[in-house]
């Protein structure tokens, strides 16, 4: 079992509070340490509803933290995201006379170095730091554009603050059995007991801004994840042998070093037994005709024995 200073992305030992880096949901980052987010893997839907008194709009936030979201089936083509999307929002309106009308399909984050050359320069920060009553930390990402194929298109980016939540482990309203409860229950929030929350979407003057909340027991400090992995250590044998190779090189070089100084010896004379070492190939050559020819003697006496 990990201590959480093993599961949070270093932010609790590195020297700076800030880093730029690739975001790894579930590995080792540019620091040395381990994130394990395995568990909040797979795409996971948020919705905002805002209400203009003769029509709604319904926005989709659908969120995959580790993989790029794989295409909707059921979404038309011209609402989905772009390859490489980790983050995307589709909007819809619905007016009173229950007709919809599909509004944007935003690209929040992603990698995008194959396409547009734009990537999610992540960035990840301590929330310790600039407030003590908080535990956690936050993620910013960014890869996004809209219009997504204006090159005069404005930035998107999210952030995600992960909040400690012992006893929750992020995946709250999203299993099965959550899901179940909330159809029964016809609450009028979709997002009503969710781990992972909206929290705004404010446009910028350079830049528009997602913000998320997600409680979790992974920004915890004392949390250990059962899952986290283990680095295979080396066993007795490999041990063994490295060993092995040490003393049989520190035997050679001082050997030769006593053989140089004690008696001048030069060349094959320099290495301790250079005969034999020379003549390794011929006895192994030697050895291994020989146990040929036994194994062909006893193999061609037909089932008698020598008497």
């Amino acid at each position: 079992m990990a201590p959480a200073w093993q599961v949070l992305p270093f932010l609790l030992l590195a020297p700076a509070l800030t880093s730029a880096i690739p975001f790894n949901c579930d590995g080792e980052n540019d620091s040395g340490h381990t994130f394990i987010g395995k568990s909040l893997k797979g795409p996971k839907k948020i919705f905002h509803t805002e209400n203009f008194g003769v029509s709604t709009r319904n926005t989709t936030y659908t969120i995959d933290l580790c993989d790029p979201l794989k295409r909707d089936d059921e979404v038309d083509k011209d609402m989905q995201c772009h390859i490489g999307t980790r983050i995307c929002a589709q909007s819809y309106l619905y007016h009173a006379n229950d007709t919809v009308m599909p509004e944007y399909v935003k690209d929040i984050t992603g990698e995008y170095s194959t396409d547009s050359g734009r990537s999610m320069d992540s960035k990840i920060k301590w929330l310790g730091a600039e407030d003590d009553s908080k535990e956690g930390f936050e993620v910013t990402m960014h890869g996004g554009r809209f219009p997504f194929d204006d090159s005069n298109g404005k930035p998107q980016r999210a952030i995600i603050e992960f909040i400690c939540a012992a006893d929750l482990t992020g995946l709250e309203g999203f299993d099965e059995k959550t899901r179940r409860d909330e159809d029964e229950d016809q609450s009028p929030n979709p997002d009503q007991g969710k781990s992972l929350q909206f929290v705004s979407y404010n446009t910028g003057d350079k830049v528009d801004t997602l913000r998320l909340s997600w409680k979790t027991k992974l920004a915890c400090t004392e949390a250990q994840d059962v899952d986290a992995p283990k680095k295979a250590g080396w066993g007795f044998f490999t041990w063994f042998v490295i060993i092995l190779f040490l003393l049989a090189a520190a035997y050679i070089i001082f050997g030769s070093w006593l053989n140089y100084n004690r008696y001048g010896a030069r060349g094959w004379d320099l290495i301790p037994h250079g005969d034999t070492i020379r003549d390794l190939p011929y006895i192994i050559k030697d050895f291994a005709s020989n146990l040929m020819s036994r194994v062909r003697g006893e193999g061609s006496r037909g089932g008698y024995s020598a008497v």
